[in-house]
């Protein structure tokens, strides 16, 4: 049996479950007999006595109640000092770690009847954590685990994952976690379950008969002249809560205090719910939480996310605004932490493997949404800032490769002095001005390439990412225009000029590939005259009598039954050939007397100048354009012509080989 255990962890509250069997098709909720939880749920209680922890107990809640020095309840807000308690010493960061290993070494040994130092390093453990822990506090968690041993550790978002497991209408859901204290509302878009934002509303979670009842209880109280409210708070909280969960009217009893001594008490609970009534003050922050993300409530779901004593004042407070107010139930709970364990089994329990994608994208969610108007605002600033400099780097470009053009032409009919002449008279645009612009653009841009590689996977981002991605590709080749301008003139002087030296050699190679007829010498002599010219420059004609070019082709069905679908194989095989030609693949419809266009599928097989040698294949799916139907023939033919003619059309004297291909 494998091993397994998924641990709930909140600001105030934990949960663990765990795998009994090789044969449970679902997860045991792990209840200590020394606490009393709701739903799974005990409070992330913690007492440290001696060399000893323990937590999620009865008696270390009730101990962090009193305020006593060793017991710790709200753990992740225990500020930075050192705890000592004779022979243990740790930091306020370490606490909430040290508890929880308490926790789980708790229950490892109920469960599986083993210590857990002793497999550690291989147990599977899941932390599934709620938004109200910070993302800093997480780490340390996570950190101080893996420190302590904790070999095959990952942990992942309870909310997002609560989400793919409940049925929800609305487009947005918005999860909200209780501590009893503070409320943390977390709202994600329903579908893709992208988290959009998160908020801690300080003070408004707590149950506001809570305070309303303990302030009624402590007037009804006698003799505590030596006692104050705010120490015996945690105490009188305790039994306004345990009175309003009774569902009883009155509460007429003694209650003992911080003092050890019994206290008479009274109190009416109707009282109560008439104050809270009139003093409830959640509903309008959850209003301006909406509001600042552009969301109605009438778009939303509310999923109160686990069970507190404030749960049902929370559904009433939002039954009537919202479109579905959900309390999650025990079996949903349990039913999020199977998913994760069947996840886990898939993986073969490799921990790492199954990390939530939301969990993994939620720094970089909060990220987007706090920094996207500044984002926007500086994509918007840097395009007109470089529109003015890329338009003129443009025109520019076209304006260079119109004399680049006609600069060849003249070289090509070997007229240097007109080639140089227009060169210099060539109209020139200042550059400089306009690279700095570029310049100052591409820095700014670069600055947010590490916002832009951390907001990659955010669904929301990618229309900005987008913009990004095109005004820095169009920035950086407008960059690389501009410093080709810089250098146009001086580098086609200097080309000029290196032509001009080498045709005199040039010519004299030409007349010897004329005069021979050895192929080796053919092959060498071009080999020098490309090496000695751009390669736009004309090569010698060869006659096409030359070359032999054999075309074979055929027809082959695929798809089912091999009847869905024709292809046509043509096979080109130059044999020995390494003479620069280009060459034309043409379909024909009946002769070859003629090469019409309109009745032609033509495709250019080698239009950058290259020897020609070996075999070239070609796969096309029939029916092609202009071919002829199913069952005539058409004929194929392979036209070849001289690189440096460019000019030499497809109804030029060069004839070509033909073979018949049959539908």
């Amino acid at each position: 049996m494998q091993h397994f255990l998924c641990v709930y962890v909140s600001s105030r509250r934990i949960a663990l479950y765990y795998n009994s069997d090789d044969g449970a098709s679902t997860l045991n909720t792990f209840r200590p007999e020394s606490a009393t939880p709701t739903n799974g749920v005990v409070p992330f209680a913690t007492l440290i006595q001696n060399d000893s922890v323990s937590t999620g107990t009865n008696f270390a809640y009730n101990e962090s109640l009193k305020n006593a020095p060793n017991a710790f309840f709200d753990l992740f807000s225990l500020d930075g000092s050192d705890f000592d308690e004779n022979k243990l010493r740790m930091n306020a960061d370490e606490i909430p770690s040290i508890a929880l290993k308490a926790y789980l070494a708790n229950a490892v040994s109920e469960v599986y009847s083993v210590e857990i130092d002793l497999v550690k390093s291989d147990l599977p453990v899941m932390l599934a954590f709620t938004n109200d822990v910070e993302s800093v506090k997480r780490n340390i968690m996570i950190d101080w685990f893996k420190r302590d041993g904790f070999g095959n550790l990952s942990m992942i978002d309870f909310e997002s994952e609560l989400l793919s497991n409940i049925q929800l209408n609305t487009d947005f859901a918005c999860t909200v976690v209780s501590d009893g204290r503070d409320v943390t509302s977390s709202l994600y878009i329903r579908k893709s379950k992208d988290l959009l934002a998160t908020k801690t509303m300080a003070g408004v979670g707590t149950d506001p008969r809570m305070k309303i009842g303990s302030e009624m209880l402590w007037n009804s109280l006698n003799n505590t002249g030596y006692l104050s409210f705010e120490h015996e708070l945690p105490i009188l909280q305790k039994y306004v809560s345990d009175f309003i969960a009774s569902g009883k009217p009155l509460l007429d009893k003694e209650i003992e205090l911080s003092d050890e001594k019994m206290h008479a008490a009274y109190l009416i609970k109707s009282e109560i719910e008439s104050r809270a009534n009139s003093e409830n003050g959640l509903a309008p922050h959850f209003r301006s939480f909406l509001s600042n993300e552009n969301v109605k409530s009438s778009e939303v779901s509310l999923v109160l996310c686990e069970s507190s004593e404030s749960a049902s004042l929370l559904s009433n407070t939002f039954s009537t605004e919202y479109s579905e107010v959900l309390n999650v139930t025990e079996r949903q709970w349990l039913n999020v932490f199977t998913t994760i364990w069947r996840s886990a089994k898939k993986v073969e329990y490799k921990m790492k493997s199954i990390v939530s994608r939301k969990l993994a994208n939620a720094a970089a969610i909060r990220r987007w949404v706090t920094e996207k108007n500044e984002f926007v605002d500086v994509l918007l600033r840097v395009q007109e800032e470089s529109s003015f400099a890329t338009d003129n780097i443009s025109r520019a470009t076209s304006e260079q490769m119109r004399v680049e053009n006609e600069w060849k032409n003249r070289i090509k009919l070997g007229d240097f002095i007109g080639a140089r002449a227009l060169v210099d008279s060539a109209s020139t645009t200042d550059v400089k001005s306009q690279i700095s612009s570029l310049n100052k653009a591409f820095n700014t841009l670069n600055e947010y390439a590490q916002f832009v590689e951390e907001v990659n996977d955010v669904d929301d981002a990618n229309e900005q990412i987008e913009k990004f991605s095109r005004l820095y590709s169009g920035i950086k080749e407008s960059k690389v225009k501009a410093e080709n301008i810089e250098n146009f003139r001086g580098d086609l002087l200097s080309q000029t000029d290196k032509i001009q030296d080498n045709l005199p050699l040039f010519n004299e190679k030409i007349e010897e590939l004329r005069k021979t007829s050895v192929k080796a010498t053919q092959d060498r002599l071009i080999a020098e005259l490309k090496k000695m010219m751009p390669e736009w420059y004309p090569l010698p004609i060869i006659q096409t009598s030359k070359v032999s070019v054999k075309i074979t082709a055929e027809v082959t069905s695929t798809g089912f039954l091999f009847m869905k679908k024709k292809k046509l194989h043509v096979k080109v095989d130059f044999g020995d050939a390494t003479i620069p030609y280009r060459c034309v693949l043409a379909f024909f419809t009946d002769t070859v007397s003629r090469v019409d266009r309109d009745k032609t599928f033509v495709e250019d097989l080698n239009d950058k100048g290259e020897s020609l040698f070996g075999v070239i294949e070609k796969e096309y799916n029939l029916p092609l354009p202009e071919m002829p139907s199913c069952g005539k023939k058409g004929i194929l033919t392979i036209k070849l012509w001289p690189h440096e003619s460019e000019t030499v059309g497809i109804n030029s004297a060069f004839d070509g080989n033909t073979c018949f291909c049959e539908q």
